[in-house]
């Protein structure tokens, strides 16, 4: 607790985050939200989430959508 307290750490997350979000254009992409590295990023449908979510993990990267949004993609 005493490590992810630290203000620096917030603040790197925060500029991590920023550079995340400016870097994620794409036309398939709604919007982008979320807090520092806690992101979502929302698709036009499901079926293009689903296709970008089986690319990533063609490519050894883990991730998954959101039970309630099945349209978004979690990156955490």
């Amino acid at each position: 607790l005493s490590e992810i307290s630290k203000p620096e750490l917030n603040e790197k997350v925060n500029k991590q985050g920023d550079l995340f979000k400016s870097l994620l254009k794409h036309p398939d992409i709604r919007s982008v939200r979320g807090l520092g590295l806690f992101l979502a990023l929302e698709f036009e449908s499901e079926m293009i989430n689903q296709a970008v979510i089986k690319k990533c993990l063609e490519k050894g990267i883990i991730t998954d959508w959101f039970l309630f949004a099945p349209n978004c993609l979690r990156i955490a």
